[in-house]
């Protein structure tokens, strides 16, 4: 008999453990992203291709992109970088001609953060929209070039580029500066120069 009120106690534990809700968050590494910065993201690579077909000229939907923040926004709370960058495209419809000067500020708040993170296509961006006056920014060179410099420095720890490929962009003692002197030794190269 105790051995069945034994068992019986164990299966009730047992089922109700395996009741309670599971608080479980699955991440996976972010494509493209430089070794020497490795990110993980809580958005599945499927989803990231529904966010890039969502996004497309001639299919944007603006009431799906604000639908969209109430999925990103918990995410970008925990620092996931990916969906902070996700974020700030929800509000930057500039490139579908819808672009509101009131969500500029809210864009760059999220752009910058993923950027911040080391999410380098967010630097990417911010480069792209310094240089090119994206989203109506008054041009900003100095803006550009650091953000340039970080999509450069990642693109050398990658391999995608030597850092003799870099040099026409910078003199010797420029490059140098910016890259040979970084106090950040996650990536290491060497430069003959």
């Amino acid at each position: 008999m105790a051995r069945y009120i034994l068992v019986l106690s164990l299966g009730t534990i047992f089922g109700l453990i395996s009741m309670q809700p599971v608080n479980a968050q699955t991440t996976s590494p972010v494509p493209y992203q430089s070794i020497a910065y490795p990110l993980k993201t809580q958005i599945y690579p499927a989803q990231i291709a529904e966010f890039n077909s969502l996004f497309e000229l001639g299919k944007f939907d603006p009431k799906k992109a604000i639908a969209l923040r109430t999925q990103l926004q918990p995410l970008c709370d925990t620092n996931d970088s990916v969906a902070c960058y996700w974020l700030a495209k929800t509000y930057d419809w500039y490139e579908f001609g819808i672009g509101q000067d009131l969500d500029i500020p809210i864009a760059m708040k999220w752009y910058r953060k993923a950027a911040d993170l080391n999410y380098t296509n967010a630097a990417y961006f911010l480069y792209q929209a310094y240089f090119y006056e994206y989203m109506g920014l008054k041009k900003n060179d100095l803006e550009a070039t650091k953000w340039l410099n970080i999509e450069i420095y990642r693109l050398i720890c990658l391999k995608k580029i030597t850092p003799e490929q870099a040099t026409p962009i910078y003199t010797l003692e420029e490059y140098q500066a910016l890259f040979l002197n970084h106090s950040d030794d996650r990536c290491n190269f060497n430069f003959q120069g």
